[in-house]
């Protein structure tokens, strides 16, 4: 898992060069997302009720 992190965000460092930095943002979070959907669920499920409040 961390290596796949890290070759995720070496990709996303030589993009941000050659890419506007919006994407990079959007593609960061984007794989943000996906990480803590895969690792923690409960965790995600949790933070829209507690921001809600």
């Amino acid at each position: 898992m961390m290596k796949l992190l890290a070759e995720s965000l070496d990709i996303l460092y030589h993009m941000s060069s050659s890419f506007p930095s919006f994407v990079a943002k959007v593609v960061t979070w984007y794989l943000l997302e996906v990480l803590m959907v895969e690792k923690k669920p409960q965790v995600l499920a949790l933070v829209p009720k507690s921001s809600s409040h």
